[in-house]
């Protein structure tokens, strides 16, 4: 699959906005790469300083600041936080539908595309590796699913990483999306 496809089903996407206003309002990026004609994302697996989720594997970002004018200012400050990437590296291609959490957070998954080789400095106190997962893996159906946790949500297995919770729903919600351009 091609990024501008992504991309353009991206720009027609209309995402829902019945939102809950008392929860805590927070923005991810999907970043996207091609290396070798393979579509990748890139996810980070959290370090065991920081205060929740400790080890669990997420892709860039974090809750919206005061100062922060919306929320793709929130995810882009986030990447560069956490990863060193600039706002200019990222071809930001719109967001998708938020996903809330039972701990209260309304996050917004935005997309974009980062040339590879990309440059990539991790903040050791929050990041403990990058994890680059190969999105194609994704619509294997025996990969949907992981047979090894019982959850009525997706669990995504990779190597040695699992992929679950808001992580897992978003990347879900994010293959539906593609899925559907595939089918069109």
């Amino acid at each position: 699959m091609q990024a501008s496809a992504i991309r353009d089903a991206i720009c027609r996407f209309a995402p829902a906005s019945n939102v809950d206003s008392n929860l805590i309002k927070a923005a991810v990026f999907i970043i996207l790469f091609h290396l070798n004609d393979e579509l990748f994302v890139i996810l980070n697996r959290r370090s065991n300083s920081v205060g929740t989720h400790k080890g669990e594997i997420c892709f860039p970002g974090g809750k919206m600041e005061k100062d922060d004018p919306d929320l793709m200012h929130t995810a882009l400050r986030e990447l560069r936080e956490e990863m060193g990437i600039l706002p200019d590296e990222i071809e930001v291609f719109g967001s998708i539908s938020s996903v809330q959490t039972n701990t209260g957070f309304d996050i917004t998954p935005f997309v974009g595309y980062i040339s590879y080789p990309y440059h990539c400095e991790i903040n050791k106190d929050e990041v403990e590796s990058v994890i680059e997962f190969p999105i194609n893996r994704v619509f294997d159906e025996n990969f949907k699913r992981s047979p090894a946790y019982e959850s009525e949500y997706p669990v995504f297995e990779y190597n040695t990483h699992v992929v679950f919770g808001a992580t897992a729903r978003i990347l879900s919600d994010f293959y539906d999306l593609i899925v559907e351009t595939r089918l069109n």
